[in-house]
């Protein structure tokens, strides 16, 4: 039977869920393996975190080719990926890594480079935080360009 993840998560009760730990979080975790779409096999994972109310609008889904994975797996990767994809958006969005082309393999090995290098300097200079460290920069080069304006 086809129908929204949404639609079909509305029909889940608490007690349909399983309680997973990952990391220092627990999670009521649904867990579905078998045909979806044109999947096979695939296992889709409905989770809330534990104390919000089991409905789709708290819901986070993930999805899982690999049937092999236990939940905790699946999830303990997806936690871990979460990162990555955050920084490539703030990568693309704020270094301009989606504006820059380079054809050749060394090229893109010393763009690559140049880009972590002013990643990692945005992150020291603001004790961890990428995106902090991006808005202070950005927030200092306006007030000495206003400084430069104001004192000539």
């Amino acid at each position: 039977m086809r129908q929204s993840l949404k639609m079909f998560a509305s029909c889940i009760s608490k007690a349909d869920t399983k309680l997973v730990t990952v990391g220092s979080e627990m999670y009521r975790v649904y867990h579905y393996e078998g045909k979806l779409n044109l999947l096979e096999n695939a296992v889709v994972l409905l989770c809330w975190k534990e104390g919000d109310p089991v409905d789709p609008g708290h819901m986070k889904a993930f999805l899982s080719t690999d049937v092999s994975l236990t939940t905790e797996q699946i999830l303990t990767y997806y936690s871990k990926r979460w990162t990555i994809e955050t920084y490539f958006r703030t990568a693309k969005g704020h270094l301009g890594m989606d504006r820059y082309q380079v054809r050749s393999g060394q090229a893109i090995d010393r763009y690559l480079t140049l880009l972590l290098f002013a990643s990692l300097c945005c992150i020291y200079s603001h004790h961890g935080s990428l995106v902090n460290g991006l808005h202070h920069i950005a927030g200092r080069k306006s007030m000495d360009s206003l400084n430069i304006f104001t004192t000539s």
